[in-house]
């Protein structure tokens, strides 16, 4: 992963087409449909859920109507310009907006609480369920894993803090990387406002013998794919070394 300023112009929403329909049903309502705890009621004419039953992750508030629920892009579609998705194609932020393969990226929650989220990163906004936040952070980061969205600093030093003081426990499921472009470092152009620098996670530029010393640099907990990560230092092969 890519630690990199953020590119903060040029953001339009119609620039991730979303809620793509297939077979008659919207990503929204495959949403509904998939998140429902009960068998969820469909308006044969045009895949309209019409009930079912919703826990929002966020706020752990149970729903029975899907006039209550929206559904969040756990990455804001914002953040992921910001990120690195300003360098894809229109394909690839369409197939950002609607990945259902990995259950992490859109969740159903409510509708109040999705707004209050808008398009903020874990250092600006957490889920007000405290016990959902450990699970927020690791899904945030392999979130921008699969989609090989960069991380500003401030975002990279609160999740590695966060981790460490308040989710000793927490595991990050492993992921399949996304197809997108390669990172706008490597063979695209950035615009002329896109700070040239940002460092790379990948360098392998910085090693730690063991988790002592990854600590006392105070780098400890790692995650998968920053400075000093190994294998050999994540004993429970759950993508954070040194927990």
């Amino acid at each position: 992963m890519i630690v990199a300023p953020e590119y903060g112009s040029g953001y339009q929403r119609d620039l991730f087409p979303h809620w793509t329909v297939i077979n008659s049903c919207s990503t929204r309502e495959r949403v509904l449909i998939e998140e429902s705890t009960s068998f969820a009621q469909v308006d044969v004419f045009g895949c309209r859920v019409v009930a079912g039953d919703w826990v929002s992750p966020f706020d752990g508030r149970m729903w029975d109507d899907p006039a209550e629920i929206q559904i969040d892009h756990l990455v804001a579609l914002k953040e992921a310009w910001e990120s690195g998705a300003w360098a894809w194609t229109e394909n690839q932020r369409r197939a950002f907006a609607n990945d259902m393969d990995d259950p992490r990226p859109l969740n159903a929650v409510t509708g109040s609480v999705n707004q209050s989220k808008s398009d903020h990163d874990p250092p600006r906004w957490l889920p007000p369920l405290e016990s959902a936040r450990c699970q927020y952070i690791a899904d945030w980061i392999a979130v921008k894993a699969r989609w090989q969205l960069t991380m500003d600093s401030t975002e990279k030093t609160f999740l590695q803090s966060y981790l460490r003081n308040n989710c000793p426990d927490q595991r990050i499921a492993p992921w399949e990387t996304a197809a997108v472009s390669p990172p706008p470092s490597a063979n695209t152009a950035a615009p002329a406002t896109t700070p040239a620098t940002g460092s790379s996670d990948l360098s392998g530029s910085v090693y730690y013998a063991n988790c002592t010393e990854a600590r006392a640099a105070g780098a400890a907990p790692i995650l998968i794919g920053e400075p000093g990560y190994r294998s050999a230092l994540d004993r429970d092969k759950d993508g954070i070394a040194c927990e």
